[in-house]
C-alpha cells in the first residue's frame, strides 16, 4: 500500500452527527443519502469517510462490475440488508454474496466486485484511504487475473471473537476485522465494547496513539480531557479524527459504550 498521509497536516477533528444531517446524493451515489463526519476535511481529502443511507432505488440498482483506485476501502454496516454483492472470488461459479446487517467489508485496490440490489433504508459507515476513482470492467475474470492479488473480506458480528483489551484497556473486549496482516500492518479496524460489570480505572485512563485514529461511537458515552484540558462528553454518533501523536485520558463510560475504530499509519 502506498503512503496517503505522508505530506498532509491532519487535523484533529470531533463532528457530531444528527438524523436531519443526511444530504441526498451527496456522494457517489445517487439512490444514497451520505453524512459527512469530518474525516475528510481533517485529512485534507485523502481519506474519505461518511455515514450512508439507502434509498428506495437501491433495491433494484446493479452497479455492474468494476473497481476503485483507491488504496483500501473499508465499510460497516450498521442496520438493514441483505445486500446481494459479488466479488473476484465468485467469478468461478457465478455465485453472490448475502451481506447483512453488522458486517465489515474491507477491499483492496484493483479487487473486481459487483453489487446488485441492497434494502432500502440500511445505514452504513464508509472509510476508504486514498482517492475513490471507479472505473467499470468488461471482462472480470480476464481483470481478476492481472489483479490476482487483490482481495476482499468481510467480517460478520454473528461469527465475532471478542477478546480483552491488553494492559490499561483491559475492561473493554474488541473484535478484530482481521484486516492488519493483509495492510502489511498499516490499518487495523474493530469494534470495542465495555466489558459488562467491568471496573473502569478510578484515575482514568491515558491514551496516546501512534496511528490516525478515527473513532466513531456506536452507542453509549466516554468522557475524556485533552493535553489541553480540554473535556468531551462523546455520545453516539459522534465521530473522533486524531492524528497520531494524540494524547488524552479516558475519564469515564457508560456500560453499553462500544466503537468502532481505525488506526491508519500510511
Amino acid at each position: 500500500m502506498e503512503s496517503v498521509l505522508a505530506d498532509v497536516a491532519i487535523k484533529a477533528s470531533r463532528n457530531v452527527l444528527t438524523k436531519d444531517s443526511y444530504k441526498q446524493g451527496a456522494g457517489r451515489r445517487s439512490f444514497i443519502s451520505y453524512r459527512d463526519i469530518g474525516v475528510t476535511d481533517a485529512t485534507g481529502g485523502r481519506i474519505y469517510a461518511v455515514a450512508g443511507r439507502l434509498g428506495k432505488e437501491a433495491e433494484t440498482v446493479a452497479t455492474g462490475w468494476h473497481y476503485h483506485t483507491c488504496e483500501l476501502q473499508t465499510a460497516y454496516t450498521f442496520a438493514g440488508g441483505p445486500a446481494t454483492f459479488q466479488t473476484g472470488e465468485d467469478l468461478a461459479g457465478n455465485t453472490t454474496k448475502q451481506i447483512g446487517s453488522q458486517t465489515f467489508m474491507c477491499m483492496s485496490k484493483g479487487h473486481p466486485h459487483n453489487e446488485l440490489g441492497s434494502t432500502a433504508g440500511g445505514t452504513y459507515l464508509e472509510l476508504v484511504i486514498g482517492e475513490m476513482g471507479t472505473v467499470p470492467i468488461e471482462d472480470p475474470a480476464a481483470h481478476l487475473g492481472e489483479h490476482a492479488d487483490s482481495w476482499c473480506t468481510f467480517a460478520k458480528r454473528e461469527d465475532a471473537v471478542w477478546k480483552p483489551g491488553e494492559g490499561a484497556r483491559s475492561f473493554l473486549s474488541f473484535w478484530d476485522f482481521g484486516i492488519t496482516s493483509k495492510t502489511g500492518g498499516k490499518v487495523t479496524a474493530h469494534i470495542g465494547r465495555r466489558i459488562p460489570g467491568s471496573q473502569f480505572p478510578a484515575n482514568g485512563v491515558a491514551y496516546r496513539g501512534d496511528a490516525l485514529q478515527v473513532l466513531f461511537v456506536i452507542k453509549g458515552w466516554v468522557e475524556l480531557v485533552r493535553e489541553d484540558g480540554t473535556k468531551e462528553r462523546n455520545e453516539a454518533e459522534t465521530c473522533l479524527c486524531n492524528p497520531a501523536g494524540t494524547a488524552y485520558t479516558e475519564t469515564a463510560m457508560s456500560d453499553d459504550y462500544e466503537f468502532i475504530e481505525w488506526l491508519i499509519k500510511l
